[in-house]
């Protein structure tokens, strides 16, 4: 029966790195403060009405139902002002106010992510036992900063500079497990090109001239890594090629990650992309409109400013000019759905049911499916006071689409604004404008790829890595290299030009005469072949502890289990990046927001530990399998010769 070590203690160190590393970078999430969000957020309260709920709670009524008359769909700069004043009440105790800013912060704004978090984190101090809100809210909160322009940017930028940062940072400590492992193999194969009358130190200097020649040239540790592992690719098992192709296979995708952050990068600050996201789906100012007039005229035929341009004419009460752009967006794209829906608004609005029902119909004629269509036809119907098409367009709304209908519904009074369903420009349609490529985005991709990657023109990043891949197989087909074997008794290195060796020899010769020989051998070269065995064994084991120290998976990936090495590596190199880069590299307006909520640190911490020791079980239960696996007659040879476990180190 075979005794297995216990599993959690030999991996005691990886784990302690990852509490160590993890457990203040995941602070980003507690570190928002009432201080840091009075900074950003304008002084809209005063004294006197933040004194008392009575008089507090018929203001923000009013500041709401003005917002819904004026058409906006998040009022942001006083959200934040409300999450500000918010924050202070907690910290004071008053938990009744906290609740009814957060409240209002969330109606005004409900797209907005930090007003969420804020709702959440005041029902959660009202009693602390229903946990639940707080992690519910904050749940809530991360699903909505993946519908809005800046945190879903900052997200995407964070996961592509950390994937391949992952990528790099892997490939890195892979190279690094396979030259611990074979450079003494090619250093000794050097040493038979070079003449025999070279001296040492000489020779020592070719081979490092020789290893370090891409360092000369000015190439980046990326290309270094790849020469390394195409150097030692003949030396490398089957398992180890495998594995070395596709992570060089994975290089190729980095200039996508950097020209997909660039964008992300650049998103958020390119005037066009921040105006228009503003104007549809926040408040927006006389400067926008503006902006997106000069735009236009000088972009005559983009539909997006046009569109947006007749949203706020028509949000404003200047419904002739919304008419006009609308107009202008139908003449250059017929099939505007949109243009038509929100057209259709104008003639309700200006008491026109009669062209508003035809715009009406040409949509659904085009989009069946449009629930804010059948809305707004239902209400086109009743300004005719017909009753029982309204009511039949009313229910296809409601199933369509019953938040909308219910929201308007609950938000209703008689303002154009309030009537009917605007519909914004899509989102995805903002998003596209924001990866068409700009010199400013290909610049940006280019800095990058320089800081990362420098060496190989951007142009070429993607077919960099073939070629090496290519050179790598035609080494191996060459078979004029990989000469020499490491002695798995005394770690010496040796091949058949300096000893007579067949194919099947795993040790060298003294090695093999001295443990195959038990008698006729000088006792002194013995104790002294010995020693130098077992001082062997005592460095293979230091360089695994000290793989074992320097990276969770780098152990695993010294000791030859590559599969969960290099994906426990990955994974935590991956959350690493991610957890830097989104809570210290980018940080945005709404960052400040976030409420004091350390229980979140935990709950990352605890999935990145299930997640290694995952990884870490998988590995050792394969261990296991291949040690039940082991025949009796292997067994029973195993113990006949007790120099086997000395003597054979792995690798």
């Amino acid at each position: 029966m075979i005794k297995n070590k216990p599993f959690f203690l030999p991996r005691a160190p990886s784990f302690i790195i990852i509490i160590i590393l993890f457990f203040p970078l995941l602070s980003q999430y507690s570190s928002g403060s009432p201080a840091c969000a009075a900074d950003s957020a304008p002084a809209v309260l005063s004294d006197d009405i933040l004194n008392s709920v009575e008089t507090l709670k018929p203001f923000l009524e009013n500041i709401y139902q003005q917002s819904l008359d004026r058409g906006i769909k998040n009022y942001y700069s006083y959200s934040f002002a409300l999450i500000r004043e918010c924050y202070t009440a907690l910290d004071t105790g008053q938990h009744d106010k906290a609740l009814l800013l957060s409240e209002y912060a969330e109606q005004l704004s409900p797209d907005l992510p930090a007003a969420t978090a804020a709702l959440a984190q005041s029902r959660w101090s009202r009693n602390k036992l229903f946990f639940h809100h707080l992690i519910g809210g904050q749940l809530t909160s991360f699903c909505k900063q993946l519908y809005e322009l800046e945190p879903l940017a900052r997200f995407i930028a964070a996961a592509m500079l950390s994937l391949a940062g992952a990528l790099l940072l892997t490939l890195a400590l892979f190279c690094l497990a396979l030259l611990a492992k074979y450079l003494p193999r090619a250093y000794h194969d050097l040493k038979h090109i070079f003449p025999l009358s070279m001296p040492h130190a000489v020779s020592l200097g070719w081979a490092l001239f020789v290893f370090c020649a891409p360092l000369l040239f000015n190439f980046s540790l990326c290309w270094v890594l790849c020469y390394w592992l195409l150097l030692m690719f003949s030396y490398q098992s089957k398992q180890e090629q495998k594995a070395t192709i596709c992570l060089i296979l994975f290089l190729s995708l980095i200039p996508q990650f950097l020209a997909v952050t660039a964008t992300m990068l650049a998103a958020p600050q390119s005037p066009l992309i921040k105006t228009l996201w503003t104007a549809n789906y926040g408040s927006w100012q006389g400067r926008d409109a503006d902006y997106l007039k000069s735009y236009s005229e000088a972009h005559p035929e983009d539909t997006a400013s046009l569109f947006t341009l007749g949203l706020i004419s028509k949000k404003e009460g200047d419904y002739k000019e919304a008419e006009r752009y609308y107009q202008k967006v139908l003449e250059r794209n017929p099939q505007h759905s949109l243009a038509r829906v929100n057209l259709g608004n104008v003639y309700c609005a200006i008491k026109k049911p009669d062209q508003a029902i035809e715009q009406y119909q040409q949509v659904l004629a085009l989009k069946p499916s449009s629930a804010a269509a059948h809305f707004n036809l239902s209400r086109a119907y009743l300004q005719k006071f017909m009753f029982t098409e309204s009511e039949a367009e009313f229910m296809k709304a409601k199933h369509l689409d019953s938040s909308a209908v219910n929201y308007l519904l609950a938000t209703y009074a008689e303002n154009p604004n309030r009537l009917l369903i605007d519909e914004p420009l899509p989102r995805a349609e903002i998003w596209r404008k924001a990866f068409f490529s700009t010199s400013e985005n290909r610049l940006l991709a280019q800095q990058l790829w320089d800081f990362t990657c420098r060496g190989i023109p951007f142009a070429y990043g993607w077919a960099a890595p073939g070629a090496f891949i290519i050179c790598a197989l035609l080494v191996l087909k060459n078979k004029r290299f990989a000469f020499a074997k490491r002695c798995m008794t005394c770690g010496k290195s040796f091949c058949g030009r300096c000893q007579r060796v067949s194919a099947q020899t795993q040790s060298c010769t003294q090695c093999t005469n001295i443990l195959g020989k038990r008698e006729g051998l000088d006792p002194a070269l013995r104790e002294r072949k010995m020693l130098t065995i077992k001082k062997y064994q005592d460095r293979q084991k230091t360089i695994t502890t000290f793989f074992t120290f320097l990276f969770p998976g780098a152990g695993l990936m010294r000791k030859g289990y590559l599969v969960p090495g290099l994906l426990c590596t990955l994974l935590f190199t991956f959350f690493l990046f991610f957890t830097v880069m989104h809570g210290f590299v980018m940080t945005y307006s709404w960052d400040i927001m976030l409420p004091p909520a350390p229980g979140l640190s935990l709950i990352g911490l605890g999935f990145i530990l299930l997640c290694g020791v995952a990884v870490m079980r998988a590995a050792h239960r394969l261990k296991e399998l291949d040690m039940t696996a082991a025949t009796p007659a292997a067994a029973a040879k195993k113990r006949s010769a007790p120099h086997h476990k000395t003597a054979i180190v792995k690798g």
